[in-house]
């Protein structure tokens, strides 16, 4: 050997640098399946709440009845409702059926209405919010409530409806005339 020559170190792997290697990598792998099974148990506990809000419209020879039914498995939280009619939107079902009616002489008499905004509905609640009753209607105003139903009932087709709703963990949903959408 020659002393001029710089001493070069024996590359060698220790074995107490190859079980810290295996180590790091086996913990790795540890934490990225805990993460996964973290969001499979967030996912699955999002699913075991899922509310599912529809809108049912019925016509009977008793009347017409606008109702919100939640169908899903965990409570529905109504965040805002929406009806859009003619190029306006109405936050107040009452407004936009006097707009519908446009008759200074119409009452509520046989009509129902139900504020629906800012509920919470539990799981299969049905709330009724909207309905026409024409069984109790007397003889002399029967004809022109019945024109009202009819009209209301006929102009109900043309009334786009949006109910934005939330879970109890916070997941957001849009129903516009029975079309949901996730949003977050």
């Amino acid at each position: 050997m020659n002393p001029s020559q710089p001493v070069k170190p024996e590359r060698r792997l220790r074995p107490e640098l190859i079980f810290s290697l295996i180590s790091l990598v086996a913990s790795l792998g540890a934490v990225s399946i805990t993460g996964v099974q973290t969001q499979l148990m967030l996912r699955q506990q999002e699913a075991s709440v899922w509310p599912y809000v529809e809108l049912d419209q019925s016509i009977t020879g008793e009347g017409y009845t606008f109702s919100l039914t939640n169908k899903g498995v965990g409570p529905a939280l109504i965040k805002s409702v929406k009806y859009e009619y003619q190029g306006k939107t109405y936050t107040d079902i009452q407004v936009l059926a006097k707009r519908i009616i446009n008759d200074p002489e119409f009452t509520w008499k046989q009509f129902g209405v139900t504020n629906i905004d800012r509920k919470v509905m539990a799981i299969n609640e049905k709330i009724m919010v909207f309905s026409v009753d024409v069984t109790d209607s007397d003889q002399e105003n029967k004809a022109k409530e019945e024109a009202y139903a009819t009209k209301l009932v006929t102009e109900a087709r043309n009334v786009k409806v949006t109910i934005e709703y939330e879970s109890v963990y916070g997941a957001h949903w849009v129903n516009t005339n029975n079309v949901v959408v996730k949003l977050r």
